[in-house]
């Protein structure tokens, strides 16, 4: 899977340091401990099996072995914290029409953070932020 993305992976700065799992328990709480040592912007946490990932609400997100993509992306904007309110949202619209345009597969978001396909939840989208001072 890390040698398909990279090899087809168009992008200046987001995946150009994948650090993969066969299994994990989360990509948020690894990217946590890496974004504490400041690794790479853009660095990119993938596993093929998570068993204890972080949702919404306090729920569990939990992925099965060569069926789903679980995985976490660490950014350092150089922004404002106002500026990311939103961030959930914009994530889920950029995904709803690069999916379009790459598949013509259209794509609904039910609000907060769920991308459902004819009705049935394809996947979430999951932000955390973390100021550094």
């Amino acid at each position: 899977m890390k040698e398909y993305i990279e090899k087809n992976l168009k992008t200046n700065m987001i995946g150009k340091n994948i650090i993969f799992y066969e299994e994990i328990s989360s990509t948020q709480e690894i990217a946590q401990k890496f974004a504490k040592e400041q690794i790479e912007n853009g660095s990119l946490i993938l596993a093929n099996k998570q068993t204890n990932g972080i949702g919404t609400h306090g729920r569990r997100w939990y992925t099965k072995e060569n069926e789903s993509i679980a995985f976490t992306v660490i950014l350092y904007p150089k922004v404002g914290i106002e500026k990311l309110k939103n961030l959930s949202i914009d994530v889920a619209i950029c995904m709803v029409e690069a999916i379009e345009e790459l598949y013509g597969i259209r794509l609904d978001i039910k609000n907060p953070n769920d991308l459902m396909c004819h009705q049935r939840k394809l996947g979430g989208i999951l932000v955390q932020i973390a100021t550094a001072r």
